[in-house]
């Protein structure tokens, strides 16, 4: 994740992603409900996907995956 600061908590952030990963919802449309794009949702599942919630939380620094 960037380091950018973000609008949507952990809690918001996590159940999109688990809605994403477990083909529920596809990212076009978590895009439109959460007010991002479909490319910071498939940021959000590659992060949870490589360290888990940690990835999720708020960073203040930039990283890249």
């Amino acid at each position: 994740m960037s380091g950018r600061t973000t609008h949507h908590s952990l809690e918001e952030r996590l159940e999109a992603v688990l809605q994403y990963l477990s083909s529920q919802v596809g990212s076009s449309r978590l895009a439109k409900q959460y007010g991002v794009s479909e490319h910071t949702v498939q940021d959000w599942a590659r992060a949870y996907q490589h360290d888990g919630i940690a990835e999720l939380e708020e960073s203040h620094t930039w990283r890249k995956l």
